[in-house]
């Protein structure tokens, strides 16, 4: 249950402090990226060069864990020939990088001889394969390179993911913006929440 009286502003301030005097620092949780590592797949199923951010990124931080609508994803360019859904219309306070819109993509690579050889589970894989399963994304542009990530290995490449604290205050920034706007009242309530769980996570951790 959230306090009536929740104000994740001095949680933020106080977070960055102790980053500083304790040395602390966030890094991506293998257990994380194993439980979602069909998330991760589908990304690497249409892209070759993102940030993964959003929800999914603060999961294999874990600093949450809780189901995703969608996957959000940073592209630097934009040469994908992608139908894309919906507007480029930014809730105020989200991080100044423009937004492509939603795509409903493949989840999974077109078959490969290496990755079935590869693969342990076979018949999950050629399941994989023929299911046509699609992946709802929610995609953004930030050419100017400026967004700030962190990297992890899977399955041979660097993954990168978007840094947690700039997730944080871009959540924090959106809840104070977006309070008295009716047509946003979910996502306030949304990221309210899950302000609460990141900062009860980092306590529990700390």
């Amino acid at each position: 249950m959230i306090p009536h009286d929740f104000d994740p502003k001095p949680y933020i301030r106080d977070l960055k402090i102790r980053m500083i005097t304790e040395d602390m620092n966030f890094g991506v949780k293998q257990r994380c990226v194993d439980k979602y590592s069909e998330n991760i797949d589908a990304i690497l199923a249409n892209f070759d060069d993102f940030i993964i951010t959003g929800s999914l990124a603060l999961n294999l931080y874990g600093l949450l864990d809780r189901p995703m609508s969608d996957l959000d994803v940073i592209l630097f360019d934009q040469n994908y020939d992608i139908p894309m859904l919906g507007s480029n219309y930014l809730e105020q306070g989200e991080f100044s990088t423009d937004r492509l819109g939603y795509a409903y993509l493949s989840s999974v690579e077109p078959f490969s001889l290496f990755n079935f050889i590869s693969y342990s589970n076979k018949l999950k894989y050629l399941k994989n394969i023929f299911s046509n399963k699609k992946t709802k994304f929610d995609l953004f542009l930030d050419k100017e390179k400026e967004r700030k990530f962190k990297t992890f290995s899977y399955k041979g490449k660097e993954i990168k993911v978007h840094d947690p604290i700039e997730i944080i205050e871009q959540k924090i920034s959106m809840v104070e913006n977006n309070k008295n706007s009716y047509y946003v009242m979910n996502s306030v309530s949304k990221n309210t929440l899950d302000l609460w769980r990141i900062f009860n996570t980092i306590d529990s951790i700390s």
